[in-house]
């Protein structure tokens, strides 16, 4: 089995060149918008933002925060809180995520919006399946699913579809998988949205690989391909290509592999996205470590490092002097192994360094938020309490100056009584 058959083969959802334009058109509107408009543009907004830089999210999972705290707006705060959910998710901080997440799920309960509160169930189905706990995430596809099933329109229906395939295709329920699939291509193949089609029909094509028909396989990853071409997408044909290039490795194809990832790598260097052009350059390497030809394993290992220190992107670096060492070991050179791997430790605590920073203040942010979350709800709840307590004391002053009435009353009528028995 090749090392770098572990790649992750997600396909990105937008076309860079139309979701750039699509994104700064989205966010003038948001700024100029009220608060219904900022509710709405604000989900199309997070999810092109979030596959280019998840740290700017922060701006409108905070900015929505605010809106809704400021004007009483639990569905604005929901959002939030699911939007939070979701880029804590993706800092590996599962826990806080859960927590959002369910904090949002309380608030669509609540109103019945099913089709948010299904997606929000998605999502923590994605938590627990990035976490490896598979029978936990299907659990939570299956109930997105049902949840979606009330509003009967399968644009709804369909979002976990391929999330439950892939669960099913790591337990090895390959006939499961592969009809949600079919169901889920049926659907956009009718209402030709190809960015979905070029997703799920690439997943179909892994499918394939997993039960070793790599021909197959071709021949979805290039329906795949077709799709991404016409998107025009650089990141999602450079994806497209690398999936060829893995399968063409799988039927031993070598020139056909070679002539893919150098495509994927053409696209990749167009893109300009400098952590995919780090592995764009880190697969080559492994290519060509897997081919034997270890100079131009060293070449590309070195190009992949050089963009990682340029990009401050750990993961890369790492990657690429864990390449670099095992280059050196093969070509017997010790002395330049012992030195990358020197190198790759410092790497690493680097890295831990980093990650715990990174973590710590997100934390903070996330305990700042739920701080403010908390302060809005319990002034809510004294507003409430304020009001029953008023409404109570005006209740016991009727009842006290009715009791008084009645004793006066009845004081007058005995005190009329006696006074006719005295006449």
């Amino acid at each position: 089995m090749l090392r770098f058959i572990h790649i992750i083969l997600f396909i990105s959802f937008v076309g860079t060149t139309y979701a750039n334009l699509e994104l700064d058109e989205l966010t003038q509107r948001y700024r100029a918008g009220d608060t219904d408009q900022k509710l709405q543009l604000s989900h199309k907004i997070y999810f092109i933002l979030e596959s280019y830089d998840i740290d700017s999210c922060y701006y409108y999972i905070s900015d929505l925060q605010d809106i809704g705290i400021q004007e009483s707006r639990e569905d604005v705060l929901a959002l939030s809180n699911y939007f939070f959910g979701h880029y804590l998710m993706r800092k590996s901080l599962f826990n806080e995520a859960l927590t959002k997440y369910e904090s949002a799920i309380k608030y669509y309960e609540y109103a019945n919006n099913d089709t948010l509160l299904s997606e929000v169930t998605n999502s923590i189905g994605n938590n627990y399946f990035l976490q490896g706990e598979m029978l936990k995430a299907e659990k939570y596809y299956l109930q997105a699913i049902s949840i979606a099933e009330k509003t009967n329109d399968d644009r709804f229906i369909l979002i976990p579809y391929p999330n439950l395939a892939r669960v099913y295709m790591n337990q090895g329920r390959l006939e499961e998988a592969e009809k949600l699939l079919d169901d889920y291509i049926t659907y956009y193949t009718s209402v030709g949205k190809l960015k979905q089609l070029a997703n799920s029909i690439s997943l179909k094509g892994q499918l394939y690989l997993n039960k070793n028909q790599p021909q197959k396989a071709i021949a979805y990853f290039e329906q795949s391909l077709e799709y991404n071409l016409s998107l025009g997408s650089f990141r999602q044909i450079a994806n497209g290509f690398t999936n060829m290039a893995i399968a063409s490795f799988y039927t031993e194809e070598i020139d056909k592999a070679e002539q893919y990832f150098r495509l994927a790598m053409s696209y990749r260097e167009q893109d300009e996205a400098d952590f995919f052009l780090a592995e764009a350059y880190y697969n080559m390497g492994d290519f060509f470590i897997e081919t034997q030809i270890y100079d131009s394993a060293a070449h590309y290992y070195k190009k992949s490092l050089d963009v990682s220190l340029q990009s401050n992107n750990m993961i890369g670096e790492i990657d690429a002097y864990r390449g670099l060492s095992e280059v050196s070991s093969k070509q017997g050179d010790l002395k330049q192994q012992v030195h990358y791997l020197e190198l790759l430790i410092q790497a690493k605590d680097r890295q831990n360094k980093q990650r715990i920073e990174q973590e710590l203040s997100v934390l903070r942010a996330s305990f700042d938020a739920f701080a403010r979350e908390t302060a809005y709800f319990s002034a809510i709840r004294e507003e409430e309490l304020r009001a029953k307590s008023g409404g109570l004391q005006g209740a016991k002053e009727y009842w006290i100056w009715l009791l008084a009435g009645a004793i006066f009353s009845l004081a007058g009528i005995i005190i009329y009584q006696r006074s006719r028995r005295a006449v």
